[in-house]
């Protein structure tokens, strides 16, 4: 790997969770450059689009490379990269500053600004505006463009697999067919429903038919972006008033307020424990809805009246090995994707390992081997 050049381009939030600075360090130690991208677009794509662009230097710019290690711009709008430098943030890298640049643009054909043996990416905002912005469009057409006519270059990970991620009716039908596939009832999903109607009869009959059971968590159809993260609890059939399809309605499983996020890159996994929700009495109850926002509740922080449990609750065990290694393994034989998570949470009563949902490319959070395991996967 030596000689070659990674290219990162994350949001400041992203930045901020993966420590930028550690891959930087971890990659110079093996000789290959960093190139950290700064990109801005409209507010709704700035926030969240990700990237790293693996390949050789251009000889143009091979003796600029040399003896440099990370490489940071902040970008001109709709660019990937530009000379526009702040002092403010070449200050933490002035020991290893390049003065020169490199512009990854997608809003232009991609074939011009190559070779890229491999790119790593997080295109989920792109396609998700790309269904109603033109301008997302365009920067998705050309970046498939590049794909399509460079088979080679080693996608990590393919955008079919990822889109149909995006959509919470597929992943749920994939986590349903894996409950199938392993054939271990130590390992299941919860009961759910796609709802695609206000209509509160319809919804009604279509709870009672699948035999969900109150509380029931409503989560929405997109599982990607901001909005995503709102959910809410309904307690008995008068809530289900608060529904706002198209969504998905799953039963509610009691889980000692622990949460195993399960990050996947390549051929390891890591199981960080986090907050989750607290266990509430099954069964119907008079009570409102409850709303809420996932990510916050299950930050490594949060300290939210909704994960606080009973002191006197014991402590459930954590999830076997042994059903952890055969459930990654089905899921990234199923997915076809190398870097994914996936929300695991264990039932009070039974112990069973419940799968709650599949993330695309998760902030990796806790898991100080990822740079090292991406870099061995690669």
């Amino acid at each position: 790997m030596a000689g070659r050049r990674v290219g990162v381009c994350v949001s400041e939030k992203k930045r901020r969770r993966m420590n930028v600075t550690a891959l930087g360090e971890l990659c110079a130690s093996r000789g290959v450059q960093v190139v950290e991208v700064r990109r801005t677009l409209q507010a709704s794509q700035a926030q969240k689009a990700f990237f790293f662009f693996y390949s050789l230097p251009h000889p143009s710019v091979q003796q600029q490379l040399l003896g440099h290690s990370y490489l940071w711009w902040r970008a001109q709008p709709g660019y990937m990269g530009c000379p526009a430098i702040s002092d403010s943030l070449r200050k933490p890298y002035s020991q290893a500053w390049l003065k020169g640049y490199v512009l990854i643009d997608l809003t232009q054909p991609m074939e011009s600004q190559g070779p890229f043996d491999v790119i790593v990416h997080k295109l989920s905002d792109v396609i998700v505006e790309a269904e109603h912005d033109s301008q997302s469009q365009q920067l998705l057409h050309n970046f498939q463009t590049y794909v399509s006519a460079n088979p080679r270059t080693v996608l990590l990970d393919p955008l079919p697999v990822m889109k149909q991620l995006l959509d919470r009716f597929a992943s749920y039908r994939i986590i349903s067919k894996l409950q199938d596939t392993l054939g271990d009832k130590s390992i299941c999903c919860p009961p759910y429903l796609e709802i695609n109607t206000a209509d509160l009869s319809v919804v009604q009959k279509a709870v009672d038919r699948k035999q969900l059971t109150y509380p029931l968590i409503c989560k929405t159809r997109v599982a990607h972006g901001s909005r995503s993260h709102e959910m809410s609890l309904i307690f008995n059939p008068a809530g289900l008033r608060d529904v706002q399809p198209p969504c998905v309605l799953q039963s509610f499983v009691n889980h000692g307020a622990v949460l195993h996020k399960v990050f996947v890159v390549g051929e390891d996994h890591f199981t960080v424990e986090r907050p989750s929700l607290k266990n509430f009495p099954t069964g119907p109850h008079d009570r409102e809805t409850i709303f809420f926002n996932s990510h916050e509740v299950s930050k490594p922080e949060s300290c939210s009246h909704l994960t606080a449990l009973d002191e006197t609750m014991p402590r459930l065990p954590a999830p076997g090995d042994d059903a952890m290694v055969a459930l990654v393994k089905e899921l990234r034989a199923e997915l076809g994707m190398a870097l994914f998570g996936v929300d695991v949470i264990v039932n009070i009563h039974n112990h069973t390992l419940t799968i709650i949902d599949i993330n695309i490319f998760p902030g990796y959070e806790g898991v100080p081997q990822f740079f090292s395991s991406l870099l061995s996967h690669i």
